[in-house]
């Protein structure tokens, strides 16, 4: 999974217009909301923001994007430059790049096949977390408690939870995208607000 936000300043330290996504009164370059699964491969590219208990599909592309709440992007899905409604999802291998065609979405129908893909992988995952925070990591040779991230060595906490100069700020709320994160949000690491 990769997350990577676009400056949100300037030079002179200006804030630079149209690189942020407002979420409860907070800007982020990007934002991933609350039981979000983001498979394998899975790219957000900010300016972007994906809404709660939302399926981002293996290989998938977002790049300033809005991605509604209950939304699934099957595998190998781009949206670039849109906001795709609630409750919407993207066929595998569909690229979205007006509005129009984001608009024109399917609703997910109880038959949709993937209706539940989020809420199982979620599930999954809060269990790994479990077992995970259980494990003694200062036992492992080399092992750390805290990711570090190469910007200015801030942790995934500080990350997730301040404003990072020239970066903005980049919010794994309450992602389930990959045991790391499953484990630290299990723990109770995030700052939720």
């Amino acid at each position: 999974v990769v997350l990577h936000a676009l400056e949100t300043v300037d030079e002179a330290g200006e804030e630079i217009e149209g690189r942020t996504y407002v979420v409860n009164g907070k800007k982020y370059a990007v934002y991933v909301g609350d039981r979000v699964s983001l498979a394998h491969q899975a790219h957000v590219h900010g300016p972007a923001k994906v809404g709660d208990d939302t399926f981002v599909g293996m290989q998938s592309f977002i790049f300033m994007a809005d991605i509604g709440k209950n939304c699934v992007l099957e595998p190998w899905a781009t949206v670039v430059g849109v906001t795709v409604p609630d409750g919407r999802y993207v066929a595998a291998g569909d690229v979205i790049t007006d509005q129009a065609a984001a608009d024109a979405l399917p609703t997910i129908e109880e038959g949709y096949k993937y209706k539940s893909t989020n809420a199982a992988v979620v599930h999954v995952n809060e269990e790994l977390a479990e077992g995970y925070s259980e494990i003694d990591v200062s036992a492992v040779p080399g092992a750390s408690p805290t990711l570090e991230f190469a910007h200015e060595n801030t942790t995934s906490k500080e990350m997730m939870t301040q404003d990072t100069p020239g970066f903005g700020a980049l919010a794994v709320v309450g992602a389930i995208g990959t045991i790391a994160a499953a484990a630290l949000i299990k723990k109770g690491t995030d700052k939720k607000e």
